[in-house]
């Protein structure tokens, strides 16, 4: 099996996974015979697999998946350091050996320190906290659209007034203004605080990897072009024959030579995908100033009302009732309304700078009142 095949069978396999884990509740996949399929196969793989060995593994999903941790921010970690690593170790020493008087260095240093600048901003910047503090000042930004959103509907584990377009988080067990989603990735809420900085560290991301493609494949063409590589043939390993070379057999042939900068191309190539979709999606939602939870909720309320066209109408527009155009949501975004409460004044004490106040000395005339 060639390289090419190899590398489009695991792609399938990706893909298909990601989307069965990602649909895995739509009716689609749990009725007929899709349904049957995939029933059979996990009883399948649950009678091969020790009992301990599920339990375990479905252990672990719990808890990457569903509490908060650390784990995803090592593997983005682990991920930007291999890819770093490559490009050190594999690609700039191909660039400087038949390019040596351009500079191949700054761009990706550039790209990667700025996208670790914002997800250091994803990850510690506050999502928009609702307490009991600021739940007043930000009751004001935003209006209860009467659908989605009541007006002074309380949350029943702060026991708190909920503002418009808020969520309570049960990962990070707190309410957060303008909630978007739980991102696994920054161990941290996506709210109107920190929104800005998970988009810019999407776009960064982007960059970063489109920079790390075309360095890794203009070292390879590199590789080609100097060594001729196209003039070549091969021998048929059935008939020993010779034939001029071919795309196929060169990417194995560059596989065999460059194996890590081979299988970088081909990783960033399916992460851009993803990359580029999700961002296009999150793009979309802030054009028309909706988050990814109220898209949730509209979705799920669109097939509940599927036989009422009435209430489906309704429901759409409601969807839409925080839009204001396009300038002004992505304004919305990239400054948003973050009331700050000022802090209630201490209680008077007997301590000042942190030092005890002296007693005032009784005077005369004070003792004789008393007496």
């Amino acid at each position: 099996m060639d390289i090419l095949s190899l590398f489009a069978g695991y792609l399938i396999v990706f893909v298909a996974g990601c989307a069965i884990y990602i649909y895995s509740d739509s009716p689609v996949l749990n009725s007929g015979l899709l349904g049957k399929i995939k029933n059979g196969f996990c009883q399948t793989v649950q009678f091969m697999i020790p009992k301990l060995l599920v339990k375990w593994a479905k252990q672990c999903i719990h808890y990457i998946f569903y509490t908060r941790n650390h784990m995803m921010q090592f593997v983005f970690a682990g991920l930007v350091l291999f890819g770093n690593a490559v490009l050190a170790v594999d690609i700039l020493p191909l660039l400087y050996v038949f390019e040596p008087d351009t500079q191949h260095i700054v761009l990706p240093m550039v790209l990667c320190f700025t996208n670790l600048a914002f997800y250091h901003l994803s990850c510690t910047t506050d999502a928009g906290q609702v307490t009991r503090n600021n739940v007043d000042a930000l009751d004001s930004v935003y209006k209860a659209d009467g659908f989605f959103y009541k007006q002074g509907a309380l949350c029943r584990t702060c026991k708190i007034v909920k503002p418009a377009r808020s969520k309570h988080c049960s990962l990070c067990n707190k309410c957060i203004h303008r909630f978007d989603h739980h991102c696994i990735w920054t161990n941290n809420c996506v709210g109107a605080g920190n929104l800005r900085y998970f988009l810019l560290f999407l776009v960064t991301l982007i960059a970063m990897c489109v920079n790390g493609v075309l360095m890794a494949t203009h070292s390879l063409m590199l590789v080609v072009q100097n060594f001729r590589l196209m003039e070549t043939s091969y021998v048929d390993a059935n008939t020993g024959n010779l034939h001029p070379i071919t795309v196929p057999v060169l990417i194995q042939h560059l596989f065999m030579q460059q194996p890590r900068c081979v299988f970088l191309v081909g990783s960033l190539i399916i992460l851009l995908l993803l990359l580029l979709a999700f961002t296009a999606y999150h793009v979309y939602l802030i054009s028309v100033n909706q988050t990814t939870n109220e898209r949730f909720k509209l979705s799920n309320m669109q097939v509940d009302n599927n036989n009422a066209d009435e209430n489906s109408k309704t429901s759409e527009s409601a969807g839409y009732f925080y839009n204001q155009g396009l300038m002004l949501n992505l304004y919305e975004i990239f400054f948003p309304q973050m009331p700050k409460v000022r802090p209630t004044p201490p209680k008077a004490s007997n301590h000042t700078n942190g030092f005890p106040v002296p007693p005032k000395k009784e005077t005369s005339r004070q003792r004789g009142r008393r007496k």
